[in-house]
């Protein structure tokens, strides 16, 4: 089960991949969980080799199939280093 202090992030991501759904904009999408969960190499992130990250959501447009987009939802103010080192990363 994800944490608590989680809960609240994944909800409002989940309501608008639902409402992207609804509109029919999306052919395919993938949660962090499940990329964890496959262990994938292609949308990992690795900064400095300290931190693997996956994003919060990958998604698939419907109108442009050839198109993955790696979605981020940021509640609160991280540093800017922090920011540049995923930025940054390979």
């Amino acid at each position: 089960p994800p944490p608590i202090g989680q809960l609240t992030h994944d909800e409002i991501l989940l309501d608008g991949l639902l409402h992207l759904q609804q509109v029919d904009l999306l052919d395919f999408w993938r949660t962090e969980a499940e990329l964890k969960k496959m262990s994938s190499e292609n949308f990992r992130i690795e900064t400095q080799g300290l931190l693997i990250k996956y994003p919060d959501l990958l998604l698939h447009p419907r109108n442009r199939p050839w198109q993955v987009l790696a979605l981020e939802l940021e509640r609160s103010l991280k540093a800017k280093r922090r920011y540049m080192q995923i930025v940054s990363s390979d």
